[in-house]
């Protein structure tokens, strides 16, 4: 089993996503440039999307197989799954 986290991200490139993982928990982070930084004058009426630096971090209560982490951005969704390490079969001990 797996768990799936999605997240939108319209107009990124995959170099402008960065994933990290660390002690259970999943961190995503990213920058999306201003248009008219680029010296540019550019007025907006309206905005629908912030720009700037953003950072999200997700904990997870299971162990993830971090080897088997897939993430795939496609049509402006991130889409990453993590793969739970699978539990140790039960062992039988003898009483001596």
């Amino acid at each position: 089993t797996s768990f799936v986290v999605t997240a939108e991200l319209p107009g990124l490139m995959r170099e402008q996503v960065d994933l990290a993982f660390e002690d259970r928990r999943l961190t995503i982070r990213g920058s999306r440039s201003d248009r008219g930084a680029q010296g540019d004058v550019v007025r907006f009426h309206q905005v629908e999307r912030g720009y700037g630096s953003f950072s999200r971090t997700f904990e997870f209560a299971d162990r993830i197989d971090v080897d088997r982490v897939v993430a795939d951005l496609a049509d402006g969704v991130l889409t990453i799954t993590l793969p739970k390490v699978q539990p140790l079969p039960a062992r039988k001990i003898q009483v001596q």
